[in-house]
C-alpha cells in the first residue's frame, strides 16, 4: 500500500477561488452551528506538493478511523505540536478514545491524522470531512471532545490551531 501524503495550503479568502477549494477559517469549539467565518480559503491536495500560500503544512498519514463515502460539504482541522514529555500519551489518548469518538458522531465520513514532513510544523494534523459542518459545533461532538483526558492532554497541546470551512461554491 503507497503512503498517503496530504498538503494543505491556507490563504485569504479573496485569493484562488475556484472548485476545489474550502472556504473558512479559525474556529472555536462554542456550540454556535453557523458556518465558520470566510476569512480563509483552503485548498487540499492529496500525494502532490503544497501550492503557493499565506500558509503550507504537509504530512504523512499516520491512521484513520474512519472512511465513509458520501459529498463532505464541511472540513475541520486541527494543526498542534506536542510537549515532548507527554507524546506518548498524546499517541495513545488521541488513537484510543479522542478520534474515535469524534469519527464515530454521525455525518463524520472520514476522520484521519497526520504527522508533518521534516521542516513542517506544526507536528500533526487531525482531519475531519463532514457531511455537514454543524456536526463540528453539535452537542455531541462537544461531549465526544471535552473529557477528562482530552482537558488533561490540552496542557501539553502547543501552537494549536482549530479551523473549519465550507466547500467553496464558486465555479
Amino acid at each position: 500500500m503507497t503512503e498517503q501524503r496530504i498538503a494543505l495550503t491556507l490563504s485569504p479568502a479573496s485569493v484562488g477561488k475556484g472548485a476545489g477549494t474550502w472556504v473558512g477559517g479559525p474556529c472555536r469549539l462554542t456550540g454556535d452551528p453557523s458556518p465558520p467565518q470566510p476569512t480563509h480559503r483552503l485548498r487540499v491536495v492529496v500525494n502532490e506538493a503544497p501550492l503557493p500560500g499565506e500558509w503550507q503544512w504537509h504530512g504523512r498519514r499516520i491512521s484513520v478511523h474512519r472512511e465513509m463515502a458520501g459529498e463532505a460539504r464541511g472540513l475541520v482541522c486541527g494543526v498542534m505540536n506536542i510537549a515532548a514529555e507527554a507524546r506518548d500519551e498524546f499517541e495513545e489518548w488521541y488513537e484510543t478514545e479522542h478520534m474515535p469518538r469524534l469519527a464515530a458522531l454521525p455525518d463524520v465520513l472520514v476522520a484521519e491524522r497526520y504527522t508533518a514532513m521534516s521542516g513542517t510544523s506544526p507536528q500533526y494534523l487531525a482531519l475531519y470531512r463532514l457531511a455537514d459542518i454543524a456536526v463540528s459545533q453539535s452537542t455531541q461532538w462537544m461531549a465526544a471532545a471535552r473529557t477528562p483526558w482530552s482537558a488533561r492532554m490540552r496542557r501539553f497541546t502547543l501552537d494549536y490551531r482549530r479551523l473549519a470551512f465550507v466547500r467553496d461554491e464558486v465555479a
